[in-house]
């Protein structure tokens, strides 16, 4: 049997403060025998680590549970996070690809329309009209018709306002 290792990812991307389980596909994971401890995931967050629970499904993929994540600060709308899944205690298996865990908000560097509805449509951001502000389609409680996706039928903005103007040298 080769070495325990995580296999390349598509971009995980998880939004703050939604709980979400994170499945990463891997090769060779060992069966914790008894009296072992199981899989961990461990997040290293603006130097916190979070510990959060994993199940292995079976040897080619291992899932952390249910947990939602939170970065301090608005000046980044993502954080890439490292990851480790930890295995009895303190094995890690290897991470050869370097997957990590992209946190992002919606609305942090996107208080605008436009801005909103430039952010990758994989994070699944609307703009919220009646909330004036960006955010998760889900979190968004006003009626269909009062939100923009960025790739909807009516997903123009309205309104747009200049509020500067610079000169080229």
């Amino acid at each position: 049997m080769g070495c325990p290792q995580l296999l390349p990812a598509d971009r995980i991307l998880v939004p703050v403060n939604v709980v979400k389980p994170i499945t990463l596909r891997a090769k060779n994971l060992p069966q914790p025998q008894s009296g072992q401890r199981g899989y961990e995931c461990l997040l290293t967050i603006q130097g916190n680590e979070h510990r959060v629970p994993a199940l292995r499904f079976n040897s080619s993929s291992v899932q952390c549970q249910n947990t939602s994540y939170f970065y301090d600060g608005m000046e980044m709308s993502s954080l890439p996070v490292e990851l480790t899944v930890i295995w009895n205690g303190d094995f890690s298996i290897d991470n050869p690809a370097h997957n990590k865990v992209h946190l992002y908000k919606c609305d942090a560097q996107r208080g605008s329309c436009g801005l909103c509805l430039k952010a990758d449509p994989l994070f699944g951001c609307v703009w919220c009209k009646g909330e004036n502000r960006c955010t998760l389609k889900q979190h968004c409680s006003l009626p269909e018709n009062q939100l923009l996706e960025p790739n909807g039928i009516n997903s123009k903005c309205t309104h747009p306002r200049i509020t500067q103007v610079r000169q080229k040298h």
